[in-house]
C-alpha cells in the first residue's frame, strides 16, 4: 500500500463568529476567539513598536464542521465556548494541565434540531435554532443541563440573531415572519408578519422596540404601543440610486447601546444613533462584521485580508492575512527544494502568496527611474540613503519611516554611487566617501569636497568607522585608515598593495573594541590565468611585512558578495545564486565547517542587518530572499515572504532595512509573528476568469472577461495585455502540452451584433508578428498541423460561449462560440505570438483542453472535437450524453505504456474517461467513478491518472483500473471494451470546497490543493523508483507515525471530544493516508501524555520488529520524526 502525507500548510481564514473573553490565563488584554469552521483560533490586541496589532496565540483543530460558537459560563475563572457540530454541542475550554482547550459537556441534539446553524447562551439557557424551523433550550444547574423546550414553530428560518433587550432570541422565519421568544420561561412570546417585505435582519433596542431591516429601510416597532417608524437608508451614491434604494442590512453589531454599526449588502456601514444613521465608511468587499471592543471592530472581507478598524480614530490599525474565495492554484518554484509562491485568483484580483517569513512594509516611494543601487550610513546621530541611478545619484535622509530630500548633507549627484562609506577621525568628526567607478568624492568636516580620479575603475570596497579598502581593476587596493597615534590630517593614512588576482568582493572582519581597526580582510577573487574563483583570507595592515595571506579556499563560481556575520565566520554569496557559510581556521589556515545552500536563480548579494550591538543578520538577495542568523553558534536560514529585490540596506536602527527593486523603494521591518505566507494582490480591469502557468514558472497567462495577459510573478507588476476581446465574454482557458505547449480560452459572441462567417472575430487582431514579453529561452517542438510550420513554440487555443441565462442544453442560435488556436514562439528575448486558426459552433462551450493535434471542447453533456484543416478549425466528432454538465477536461498524453486519456469532471457525475481514436474519429467512454460528485477542480497526476477536488471538500487521485490478464480474461474480449469503475488511489476529506489542485514530483510525489476559504495543503508520497534502502527505511518511519497517529487520535478525542477518524472518512474512506495534522497535536500535548503514548508505541514496535526505527523510543524520538516530515512540507521539497 502507498502512503500518502497529509499536513496543511495554510490554515482558513473564513471568519464565521467572533468571541470575547478571558480564554487564555497565562496572557492579560483583550481576547477574541475565531471560528474558522474547521479549527479556531485565539487572538489578543497588543501594542507592538509599530503600532496595535492583532496577534494569534494559539490554534487548535476542531475535527468537525462546526458552524457557531458562543460563550460559555466561566470555569474557574476561565472562560469557556459552546461549539454546534452536526450532531451534537460540545463545551470547550482551556485546562493549564492539558494545555488544551478540553472537552467539559457534550450535548445531543434531538431529532428536531437537524441542520442546526444557531446557537446563544443566556445564563442559564443555551438556544438552538435550525434553518428547518426547530428551536430548543437547554437548561443548566450545577453541572448538569436538560432540554427545557423543544419544538418546530416553522417549516424554513432564514436566519436567527440574538437578543440584548427584548426577549432572548429573534428569527426570521418563513411568511416573512419576526418571531421573538422570552428567556423565562423560554416560549414563543410573538410574532410579527411583513408579507409584502424582504426582511434581512432584526436587532433590539432598550425599551422594547425591536428594529427591523427591509430593503432600502430599517423598520422600528415598539412592542407595548405596536407604534412603527421608519428610517430610510440614506443614498451616498446618486450615480447608482436604483441600486442604493434596493440596498438592504445585513448584519448589525452593537457598540454599546447608543452607537450601533450596521452593514448593508453594498458594503457601506452605518452607525445607528437616535433612530438616525450616520455613514461610516464603505468598501464592496465587506463580508461581514464584528464588534471587538468599544475601541477596534474587525471587517472581514471577500479576496482580501480581514481589517481592524478603530472607531474613535478612523482608521485601520491591523490587518488579518485572508485569501477566502481564491480560485484555482498554481505552485512556481525557483529552486526544487525551498518556498515557493502560488498564484490564484478571486474576482478582479491576482493574488500571488508567498511563505516564508513575514516582512512589515512601513513606507513605500517611487523613483523615476530604474535603481542601481542602495546606500546608508549615519552622521550625526542621522540616518542618510543615497540612493543610485545609471548616472546620477540621490541623497536622501530617513526621518522617522518616510524618506525625505536632505537639507543638511549633499553629494556628487552627477555620478552612479557604488558605495558611502564614513571614516570618523581622531578628533571625532567624520570624513565622508564616496565611491563611484571612476574616483572619489572625499566630503571633509568643514563641508570642503575634494575629487580625485582614480584609474582604471573600482571593482570592489569594505568600509568600517576606520578603514576603507579599495579594489581596482588593475588588481591594486588602496588603504585609508585612521590611526590613533598618526601625525597625518585627522590621522588619516593612505596605503596601497597589489595581489596576483581579480578582486570581485571585498569584506573586513569585525573590528577591535579598543582601536576599530579590523584584523582580516577577506577576497572574492579571480585567478586570471585558470579563470579558478576562491575565498582568500589575509592580515591586513599598513605595513606590507605584517600582510600574510592565511588561505585560499576554492569556490564553485564567481564570488558576488562576502560578509562576516561574526569574528570568525564568513558568508559568502555566489553568482550563481548559491550562500556558503564557513568558519575560518587560523591555526589550520583553512575554510571549516563548509556549508553551501542554494537560494535562488542570479547573483546574491548579502547585506548585513544588525539587531543589537553584538549581533546582526545577514539578507541574502536574488530571486529567492533569504534570512541568515546564527542561533546557538549555527547560521540558520529562513526564507523571506517577499518578491526578489535588486538591493537592500541596513537603516542604522534595530530590524530596519531598505529594499529596492526596479524603481519601487520600501523601508521595511521584520514581523515579529512566526513563519506564515504573504499575499499580495493585484487588480484586473476586469474578473479574472482563470489564470493558467506557461513552462516557465515566472510567467503566466491570465484571461479576463474581455482580454488575455501575460503577468510576471517574480516582477509583481501589473499584467501586459496580449488581446482584446472588446464583443466577446472569456469564460475559460487551458494550458496543455503534446510535442509543444497549446492554451485554451473561451468566450461570447452575439451573433445579433457579431458577424462570424468568416475566419474573421470581433477581438483585436493579431494580423503580424507581434511581442509580448521578454523572458527565458525554451526548447520545444511544433506539432504538425496545417499552416503552421515546424519551430519552437507554444499553441494557444481560444473560443468564445454564450451566457449560461441562454442556453438550452448547451445550444443556442444567437450566440456562437469560437475557438482560437495560437501558436507562441518563445526565443531567448521574447515570447510572440502569431494571428490565430479559429473556428465556430453553435453550442455554450464551458471548457476546452488541448490534446494530441486537436482541441477538445466541453459543452453540457458533449464533447466536441476541433482539429485544424487549410487553416480553420473544424468540428469531426462529438458524443454526447456523457454526463450532466462537463466542467472540466484534462488530456494525459499517451506514453509507452498507455494511450492518451480524456478525463472529464462534471457538475454532478463525477469523473469519467473517454479515448478519442484517430483513426475513427470517435469518442470512446472507458470508464467512470459512478459516484455522484460535483466537481470543483481537475488536473494531472503523474503519466497516466488525475487528480482533483470536489465541492463536499474531498481531494482526490483517479487511477486508470488496471486489467489483470488471466486466461479467462484472455479468451473474453469484451471485458476490454465494457465500462468500468475507475480505481480510487487517495481520498482524503479536507471539510471545504476545494478550489484548485497540482502535482509536483521531485524527492516525493506531491499533490497541493487549496480551498475556497483560503487554506493551502499538501501531500507527499515516495517516487516509484525510489531507492529500495531508502524506501525500506522511510516506510519503516511512516508506520511509526501512523502508530503516532492513531494514538493521538485516541487520546485528542478523550481529551476534545473531537473525533479525528470519524471526520476524515466522512464521504469516503482515506486508510491510505496519514494525517500530520492530528499527528502534530503530539506536541502539544503535556509531557505525561507524551511519556504514556510513547510507551505504548514502543510496545506497538517490540512486537512489529519491521517498524523499528529507534532501540529504544522516547518522546524526544517521536518529535524529531514529526519535525523531520514536517520539514518535508515546509521546505517544499516539489519541482515542476
Amino acid at each position: 500500500m502507498t502512503y500518502f502525507i497529509h499536513r496543511t500548510l495554510r490554515s482558513s481564514s473564513n471568519v464565521l463568529d467572533v468571541i470575547p473573553g478571558n480564554w487564555y490565563p497565562k496572557v492579560e488584554g483583550p481576547q477574541f476567539i475565531l471560528n474558522l469552521h474547521t479549527a479556531f483560533e485565539l487572538y489578543r490586541i497588543i501594542q507592538s513598536p509599530n503600532g496595535i496589532r492583532f496577534f494569534r496565540l494559539y490554534i487548535q483543530l476542531f475535527m468537525s464542521k462546526v458552524y457557531c460558537i458562543c460563550p460559555g459560563p466561566s470555569i474557574n475563572g476561565v472562560s469557556s465556548f459552546f461549539a454546534l457540530r452536526d450532531n451534537d454541542i460540545i463545551q470547550l475550554s482551556y485546562s493549564e494541565n492539558e494545555d488544551l482547550f478540553v472537552l467539559r459537556i457534550r450535548l445531543t441534539l434531538p431529532p428536531l434540531l437537524v441542520s442546526s446553524n444557531f446557537i446563544f447562551y443566556s445564563d442559564p439557557i443555551l438556544i438552538v435554532s435550525s434553518s428547518r424551523g426547530g428551536i430548543c433550550a437547554f437548561e443548566f444547574s450545577q453541572q448538569e443541563s436538560k432540554l427545557a423546550f423543544c419544538e418546530k414553530t416553522s417549516e424554513y428560518v432564514l436566519s436567527t440573531f440574538p437578543f440584548q433587550y427584548s426577549g432572548i432570541v429573534g428569527r426570521i422565519e418563513a411568511g416573512p415572519t419576526v418571531a421573538i421568544y422570552d428567556k423565562t420561561p423560554f416560549s414563543l412570546r410573538t410574532k410579527l408578519s411583513f408579507p409584502d417585505e424582504k426582511v434581512s435582519c432584526i436587532f433590539d433596542l432598550p425599551n422594547g422596540i425591536i428594529a427591523v431591516c427591509v430593503p432600502g429601510k430599517i423598520i422600528f416597532i415598539n412592542e407595548s404601543t405596536k407604534e412603527r417608524k421608519e428610517t430610510p437608508i440614506p443614498i451616498i451614491y446618486m450615480a447608482d440610486e436604483i441600486k442604493e434604494r434596493n440596498d438592504f442590512i445585513i448584519q448589525a453589531t452593537c457598540i454599546d447601546p447608543e452607537n450601533i454599526y450596521l452593514l448593508t449588502s453594498r458594503g457601506k456601514v452605518f452607525v445607528l444613533q437616535n433612530f438616525t444613521l450616520s455613514f461610516k465608511l464603505m468598501e464592496s468587499k465587506f463580508s461581514r462584521i464584528f464588534g471587538l471592543t468599544e475601541d477596534f471592530i474587525l471587517f472581514t472581507m471577500k479576496g482580501e485580508d480581514h481589517r481592524i478598524y478603530n472607531i474613535k480614530k478612523n482608521m485601520i490599525i491591523s490587518r488579518i492575512q485572508s485569501v477566502v474565495g481564491t480560485r484555482g492554484l498554481f505552485l512556481g518554484t525557483q529552486t526544487h527544494f525551498l518556498a515557493p509562491h502560488t498564484i490564484s485568483h478571486s474576482g478582479n484580483m491576482v493574488v500571488l502568496g508567498r511563505q516564508g517569513l513575514n516582512v512589515l512594509t512601513l513606507s513605500t516611494f517611487e523613483c523615476a527611474e530604474p535603481i542601481y543601487g542602495t546606500h546608508s550610513f549615519s552622521v550625526n546621530g542621522k540616518n542618510y540613503v543615497v540612493i543610485s541611478f545609471q548616472n546620477s545619484s540621490r541623497i536622501l535622509e530617513v526621518i522617522g519611516n518616510e524618506l525625505k530630500q536632505s537639507e543638511s548633507l549633499s553629494i556628487n549627484e552627477t555620478v552612479q554611487t557604488l558605495g558611502m562609506c564614513p571614516l570618523v577621525s581622531n578628533h571625532n568628526q567624520t570624513i565622508l566617501f564616496q565611491i563611484n567607478p571612476d574616483g572619489i568624492s572625499v566630503h571633509a568636516p568643514n563641508a570642503s569636497v575634494s575629487e580625485f580620479k582614480i584609474s582604471p575603475q573600482v571593482t570592489a570596497y569594505a568600509a568600517n568607522s576606520k578603514q576603507l579598502l579599495i579594489a581596482l581593476a588593475n588588481r591594486q587596493i588602496r588603504i585609508f585608515q585612521i590611526n590613533a597615534n598618526s601625525t597625518g590630517k585627522n590621522g588619516l593614512e593612505p596605503n596601497q598593495y597589489e595581489v596576483q588576482f581579480v578582486v570581485n568582493s571585498l569584506a573586513l572582519s569585525k573590528p577591535d573594541s579598543n582601536t576599530g581597526i579590523a584584523e582580516y580582510v577577506a577576497y572574492g577573487a579571480t585567478d586570471s590565468q585558470s579563470n579558478n574563483f576562491s575565498v582568500k583570507l589575509q592580515t591586513i595592515s599598513l605595513d606590507p611585512s605584517a600582510r600574510s595571506m592565511i588561505f585560499s579556499e576554492r569556490m564553485p563560481s564567481k564570488v558576488t558578495s562576502l560578509k562576516f556575520i561574526d569574528e570568525l565566520r564568513l558568508v559568502i554569496g555566489l553568482e550563481t545564486g548559491a550562500v556558503v557559510v564557513g568558519t575560518i581556521d587560523v591555526i589550520q589556515r583553512r575554510l571549516d565547517n563548509i556549508a553551501t545552500f542554494q537560494l535562488g536563480n542570479g547573483q546574491c548579494l548579502l547585506t548585513p542587518i544588525p539587531i543589537s550591538r553584538d549581533a546582526q543578520l545577514i539578507l541574502a538577495l536574488n530571486s529567492r530572499p533569504m534570512l541568515i542568523q546564527l542561533q546557538r553558534q549555527l547560521p540558520r536560514f529562513r526564507p523571506l515572504a517577499i518578491s526578489s529585490v535588486g538591493y537592500a540596506a541596513s537603516l542604522g536602527e534595530k530590524g530596519r532595512f531598505l529594499l529596492a527593486s526596479g524603481r519601487k523603494l520600501s523601508i521595511n521591518t521584520f514581523s515579529d509573528t512566526a513563519s506564515e505566507t504573504a499575499v499580495s494582490r493585484f487588480t484586473m480591469d476586469s474578473e479574472v476568469v482563470a489564470t493558467c502557468p506557461i513552462p516557465n514558472e515566472r510567467f503566466i497567462f491570465i484571461a479576463l472577461a474581455n482580454s488575455l495577459q501575460l503577468f510576471d510573478a517574480s516582477k509583481g507588476s501589473q499584467p501586459q495585455v496580449l488581446e482584446h476581446f472588446p464583443n466577446e465574454t472569456i469564460r475559460s482557458i487551458n494550458l496543455g502540452a503534446s510535442q509543444s505547449y497549446f492554451l485554451a480560452l473561451c468566450s461570447t459572441v452575439n451573433k445579433n451584433n457579431s458577424n462570424h462567417n468568416n475566419t474573421e472575430t470581433s477581438s483585436t487582431s493579431l494580423n503580424s508578428m507581434t511581442t509580448l514579453s521578454s523572458m527565458n529561452a525554451m526548447g520545444m517542438n511544433s506539432m504538425n498541423n496545417d499552416g503552421y510550420q515546424n519551430m519552437p513554440c507554444n499553441l494557444s487555443v481560444t473560443g468564445t460561449i454564450g451566457d449560461d441565462s441562454s442556453r438550452n442544453n448547451g445550444f443556442d442560435n444567437s450566440y456562437t462560440s469560437t475557438v482560437k488556436l495560437y501558436e507562441i514562439l518563445f526565443t531567448q528575448t521574447s515570447v510572440q505570438i502569431k494571428p490565430p486558426m479559429i473556428g465556430h459552433c453553435k453550442r455554450f462551450v464551458d471548457t476546452i483542453c488541448f490534446a494530441t493535434n486537436c482541441v477538445i471542447a466541453g459543452s453540457g453533456d458533449t464533447l466536441l472535437c476541433f482539429k485544424p484543416h487549410d487553416g480553420i478549425l473544424q468540428i469531426t466528432s462529438q458524443i454526447s450524453g456523457i454526463g450532466l454538465n462537463i466542467r472540466f477536461l484534462v488530456y494525459n498524453p499517451p506514453t509507452k505504456m498507455c494511450k492518451g486519456s480524456i478525463y472529464a469532471g462534471d457538475s454532478c457525475r463525477s469523473v469519467k474517461m473517454l479515448r478519442f481514436s484517430e483513426k475513427t474519429k470517435q469518442f470512446k467512454l472507458c470508464c467512470e467513478e459512478g459516484c455522484p460528485r460535483q466537481i470543483t477542480t481537475l488536473s494531472t497526476y503523474e503519466d497516466r491518472s488525475v487528480c482533483g477536488g470536489d465541492a463536499n471538500g474531498n481531494v482526490f487521485i483517479f487511477d486508470y483500473p488496471p486489467i489483470h490478464l488471466t486466461a479467462d480474461a484472455v479468451l473474453d474480449p469484451t471485458i476490454f471494451s465494457a465500462k468500468r469503475r475507475i480505481t480510487t488511489r487517495l481520498n482524503f476529506f479536507v471539510g471545504d470546497t476545494i478550489t484548485g489542485v497540482q502535482h509536483t514530483s521531485d524527492t516525493f510525489n506531491c499533490l497541493w490543493y487549496s480551498t475556497v476559504s483560503g487554506s493551502l495543503g499538501g501531500f507527499i508520497s515516495p517516487q516509484p523508483n525510489a531507492q529500495k534502502d531508502w524506501s525500506n527505511d522511510f516506510n519503516r518511519r511512516i508506520k511509526l507515525l501512523k502508530a503516532v497517529e492513531v494514538e493521538v487520535s485516541r487520546t485528542y478525542m478523550q481529551i476534545c471530544g473531537c473525533d479525528h477518524v470519524s471526520f476524515r472518512n466522512r464521504l469516503y474512506p482515506a486508510a491510505n493516508v496519514i494525517d500530520m495534522d492530528m499527528i502534530e497535536v503530539y506536541t502539544k500535548l503535556c509531557e505525561e501524555r507524551k511519556r504514556k503514548i510513547a510507551q505504548k508505541i514502543a510496545e506497538i514496535v517490540k512486537a512489529k520488529p519491521i517498524m523499528k526505527v529507534y532501540d529504544s523510543l522516547t518522546p524526544a524520538d517521536i518529535e524529531f520524526e514529526i519535525n523531520k516530515f514536517r520539514n518535508y512540507f515546509i521546505n517544499w521539497q516539489s519541482k515542476r
